[in-house]
């Protein structure tokens, strides 16, 4: 949501706040990838392949019930915040009412939540029920949390922003490195790392939004009245939220723990490309926003290829580098995962492709096609797994999830040929200006 506000930034403070805010979270971005690495590569090495597996399990339901229980209220409190006549009082009218009524909402999705797992959680996996359950209670405070980013995302107070978000997961990265000098290895330290995580993540947030502020009170009618317009979004946000993890949903459910502690590694590697993603998704958004509508094609036409290029260059070079990498950063254990990056990292390169024409599509207010793209993506894994992972195991599910990724690509490509009249051909008709990265790329060709 960050490109949501640096229109109106940029009117506000000119185009250098923009460049600072830009820069300042594409470098978040990259910390939080880096510490987010780290604890991967020691709760590997710790745990060990069923160890990690098992993990997996226990954090797989609570975080999709959190994505999806918190029903789009953050996309609607961050529009909320981005009116012109909120002001100071308005915004700290925002953040009061997220913590108040913020806290019932969380409880409501515990209590839900807590019945759900019950017949979500697969049979074999039902010795890790207890901290399934104790981990459930990191509810309530992310539902608090995601809720004041939201607002601090609409309202451009980047700096907050990234302090929060970034907050959770270097402490995260204290506990495990913890719990690595000390050789705990037992699930339940981890469990209660992610937790506390969750919790001092909110009191960050609750510190920096001075919560002590006399000038507003929380207000059950702002809040109600952002919950009723966030149904949009919460329709949205469930179907991008197990697309997101039709894959793990899968192999959590049906595979051993071993398996799956592979098959988690090999998409954590093939995650490191993510900071690249969200960078050009940020400057799509901007571009395909202007009134402009043949300047709005050739931005968006561009961009496209020079994510596909560069996207392709990192991606040749992991490919290359994974059979080195893997075990030596996650352990001898998980070469397994090696093949699986090596399938999963063309498809998360894809995702992240169809992503930046979504982008195109929500920057003139068509936020509908990358749902229905994201369906069709959702159908399609869950198909081909049924055919493959029996055969091929966990490659099998590698490959759904590749396919999935191709069938979303083609859908948006669809959309974005319906809606903006971009034939596919011409979004990989590459040109010369492809390759010269020069002052026309930079954050002042956005002209937002």
């Amino acid at each position: 949501m960050f490109n949501l506000s640096a229109k109106r930034l940029q009117i506000q403070n000119g185009p250098n706040e923009v460049r600072y805010v830009f820069l300042e979270t594409l470098i978040t971005n990259v910390g939080i990838l880096f510490a987010n690495m780290l604890t991967g590569i020691i709760t590997a090495r710790l745990l060990g392949p069923a160890g990690r597996g098992e993990l997996a399990a226990i954090l797989l339901w609570p975080s999709i019930i959190v994505h999806i229980g918190i029903i789009g209220t953050n996309w609607g409190l961050a529009r909320e915040s981005a009116k012109d006549k909120l002001g100071e009082k308005g915004i700290v009218i925002l953040i009061r009412s997220s913590i108040v009524f913020g806290s019932i909402h969380g409880f409501l999705v515990l209590i839900i939540s807590w019945w759900f797992v019950n017949i979500a959680v697969a049979a074999d996996k039902s010795h890790l029920m207890n901290l399934i359950k104790l981990y459930l209670l990191f509810i309530p405070f992310s539902i608090i949390s995601l809720n004041i980013l939201g607002v601090y995302q609409g309202a451009w107070q980047f700096t907050k922003f990234n302090i929060i978000r970034a907050s959770y997961y270097y402490l995260y990265l204290m506990l495990i490195m913890m719990f690595w000098i000390f050789n705990y290895v037992e699930l339940k330290f981890f469990v209660i790392a992610n937790l506390i995580g969750s919790i001092l993540m909110l009191a960050v947030a609750i510190i920096i939004s001075d919560f002590g502020n006399t000038k507003g009170k929380a207000d059950y009618k702002v809040y109600t009245s952002v919950v009723k317009s966030s149904t949009p979004y919460a329709v949205a946000t469930i179907f991008s939220t197990l697309c997101q993890r039709v894959d793990q949903i899968l192999i959590i459910s049906f595979l051993s723990s071993n398996e799956v502690g592979l098959y988690i590694v090999g998409l954590s590697f093939a995650g490191a490309l993510s900071p690249l993603i969200n960078t050009f998704n940020a400057i799509v958004f901007a571009q395909s926003a202007q009134d402009n509508t043949g300047e709005r094609v050739s931005n968006i036409s561009m961009t496209f290829r020079r994510g596909l290029f560069l996207y392709g260059l990192m991606l040749v070079g992991f490919i290359i580098v994974s059979p080195l990498l893997i075990p030596l950063l996650y352990g001898k254990a998980f070469a397994r995962a090696i093949s699986l990056s090596m399938i999963l990292l063309p498809a998360m390169g894809i995702v992240a492709l169809a992503q930046i024409l979504d982008e195109c599509l929500r920057g003139i207010g068509k936020p509908l096609p990358g749902t229905l793209g994201q369906m069709v993506s959702i159908i399609l894994t869950c198909l081909v797994a049924w055919l493959t992972v029996p055969i091929f195991g966990l490659k099998g599910m590698a490959l759904a999830a590749l396919m999935g990724a191709l069938a979303y690509l083609l859908m948006s490509q669809i959309f974005i040929y319906v809606y903006l009249d971009i034939p596919i051909t011409i979004l990989y008709r590459f040109q010369r200006n492809d390759f010269v990265f020069n002052k026309k790329f930079s954050l002042k060709s956005l002209k937002l």
